[in-house]
């Protein structure tokens, strides 16, 4: 459909997902067949990188968290896939910090400075190592968080949480906010319905920097190969 209308959109794939890989007898099996598909959504112009979860690797697997995102680096590549960009997977409430924590030099949560990261940190009990990955070693051109710290354009973000609830957040990359998320000073984001949520965009002012975070998986299971997904 995003082809059809012209649009270009990043797909960052998440290698801790069951549609990529799982875990068999300590051996992390990787979907191969899926890479087509990989392959498929990047010759309709569109691009393919990473959604890095290292910090779940370390603390739910009881694996190299950054030894894992390299090698899925590799091998997306292996398959002819680019991969430039990367885009940190869950929170700081979920592992104790953000997952491009990982790379050298990026900060441990968003409203921290970059720099202000330790190399290791515990979490409920389990260690992860922080500050591990070189980005331009690595090949990699950006971090989609960079967009929340630069301040030559405004930001409407926008992120679907659950079926019909948009997360929405105007201006998310001026700093001054990100010091009040530091602070505890910023007020909660709005809730929209897909329906509210077009409206506000048609009042967005020219020139900002519109990001939609669309996770596919809200929008129901399929309950056969052929059939439309479930409303709920």
């Amino acid at each position: 459909m995003e082809a059809d209308c012209g649009i270009r959109s990043s797909w960052y794939i998440l290698h801790t997902s069951p549609y990529y890989g799982n875990w068999k007898e300590d051996v992390f099996l990787r979907h191969s067949c899926m890479r087509h598909i990989y392959r498929q959504i990047e010759d309709m112009g569109h691009e393919i990188g990473l959604h890095t979860d290292g910090l779940h690797v370390y603390q739910g697997w009881g694996a190299d968290g950054a030894a894992a995102v390299r090698e899925e680096i590799e091998w997306l590549r292996e398959a002819g896939l680019k991969i430039e960009g990367t885009t940190a997977h869950n929170s700081v409430g979920a592992y104790g910090a953000c997952n491009y924590a990982i790379f050298k030099g990026r900060q441990k949560a968003l409203w921290d400075k970059p720099g202000e990261c330790p190399d290791s940190m515990t979490f409920q009990g389990k260690t992860a190592l922080l500050q591990q990955l070189d980005e331009k070693e690595l090949g990699l051109r950006y971090e989609c968080n960079e967009l929340f710290w630069q301040d030559h354009s405004s930001v409407g973000y926008g992120c679907i949480m659950a079926s019909d609830n948009w997360h929405w957040e105007e201006e998310k990359a001026n700093a001054r906010i990100l010091v009040q998320m530091r602070e505890g000073t910023h007020r909660e984001s709005e809730s929209l319905t897909a329906e509210k949520l077009l409206q506000t965009l048609a009042d967005v002012p020219k020139g900002t920097f519109l990001n939609l975070v669309v996770h596919p998986v809200y929008y129901g299971w399929r309950h056969v190969a052929n059939s439309e997904p479930a409303r709920s």
